[in-house]
């Protein structure tokens, strides 16, 4: 009977250890299945698929390649007049309004100041000067008749409120000294000086141009070293350029370069006409200047240029974006994408120029954040 019951105890504990293995293989098998809303694991990676049509090629065509430098420069007139007053008296209203922004042709009046009594004063030394050169002439043609009748004429053309003409040359050293103590040629150049004066009390245009800047107005009294204002060309005018001490060794006086406006869409032409010797120290840039004349220019314009530097042969300009950073480009051959190193000569903006690419290969131009080489193309 106690035998019986042992054997009865060991068969409970195998078939107890047989329902816990059966457990946990149901529990391990759950456990590996994937849950509610969680993602199944794929051994398969996704593949880039890439359509010919989705690439921007350019066919490779090698050649000569030429850089340039870049150059920028401010519009500033080849002529400026700092106007000053070089004597005393009121503005007076001129048939263009003394105003910034008037133009005015050469020759014409910019501005007169009242000089009605400094001329009044002017004609009564000459009024004297001509009773010293009457009381002479009975002395002049009893001493010195073979010159009487030039002097005679002298006096007779003489006109009132105009210059005075050039004294008659004298024929001998007596008459020069006799004219001379009777203080003709003191009393003229005297006249004359007052004459080159009285001619300060108008401003004329030098140039054909425009005024930039006014400091005075009209009725106002000016007095002598007093400032105006400025009057600058507006036909002709200079780009003021900085550049550095290798673009300065590659320009010469009398060399074309064109610039161009983005505002105004427009090229225009300027040779340069100066290059300074002295570096500034704050830059270390050169100074150049450039002429060019365009009726749309404007002083204080910007514009910017570029000066041939270098030619290269059997070379290509490529957009900079393209290149790798191992120096090589992505080049599309029997249908796959792969890599080609370049040999780069040299590095502008926007646009580098490089060696090492066969004619007529498939130049891939457009850019991807993944890796694409080795890359099959469909169509």
């Amino acid at each position: 009977m106690r035998k019986l019951n042992i054997i009865k105890m060991r068969l409970m504990l195998a078939g107890i250890g047989l329902m816990g293995i059966a457990c946990g293989s149901t529990a391990e098998k759950e456990s590996s299945e994937p849950q509610e809303g969680e993602p199944a694991n794929n051994s398969q990676s996704t593949v880039q698929v890439i359509r010919k049509s989705d690439l921007k090629l350019q066919t490779v065509k090698n050649e000569n390649v030429t850089t340039y430098l870049p150059i920028t420069g401010r519009v500033i007139p080849k002529n400026s007049t700092q106007l000053v007053a070089e004597v005393q008296g009121r503005i007076l209203l001129g048939v263009k309004s003394f105003k910034e922004g008037t133009s005015f042709g050469k020759g014409q009046t910019l501005l007169r100041i009242d000089s009605q009594e400094f001329a009044l004063t002017l004609e009564s030394q000459k009024n004297t000067f001509l009773n010293i050169l009457t009381g002479m002439m009975p002395d002049l043609k009893a001493d010195y008749p073979d010159n009487y009748q030039n002097w005679l004429n002298y006096v007779s053309n003489y006109k009132t409120g105009g210059a005075l003409p050039e004294l008659p040359q004298t024929t001998s050293d007596s008459e020069k000294y006799f004219v001379t103590s009777r203080q003709v040629y003191n009393t003229y150049y005297s006249i004359k000086a007052q004459e080159e004066r009285l001619s300060k009390f108008t401003l004329k245009a030098p140039y054909s141009g425009s005024l930039s800047s006014t400091l005075v107005d009209n009725g106002g009294l000016v007095s002598p070293g007093q400032p105006l204002g400025t009057f600058i060309s507006n036909q002709v005018y200079e780009i003021e350029s900085a550049v550095s001490l290798k673009l300065a060794n590659a320009l010469k006086v009398g060399q074309k370069i064109e610039f161009n406006s983005k505002e105004l869409n427009k090229i225009f032409t300027a040779m340069v006409v100066r290059i300074n010797d002295i570096v500034d120290p704050n830059t270390q840039n050169i100074p150049v200047f450039l002429s060019v004349k365009d009726k749309a220019l404007r002083s204080g314009m910007y514009l910017e240029g570029r000066v041939p530097s270098k030619t290269y042969e059997n070379a290509m300009s490529i957009p900079i974006d393209i290149l790798e950073r191992d120096n090589t480009v992505h080049i599309l051959q029997n249908g796959v994408i792969k890599k080609q190193e370049v040999f780069i000569m040299n590095t502008g903006m926007d646009q580098v120029t490089v060696r090492g690419l066969v004619d007529n290969s498939q130049l891939v131009l457009t850019t991807f954040e993944n890796p694409i080489s080795g890359l099959k193309i469909t169509k």
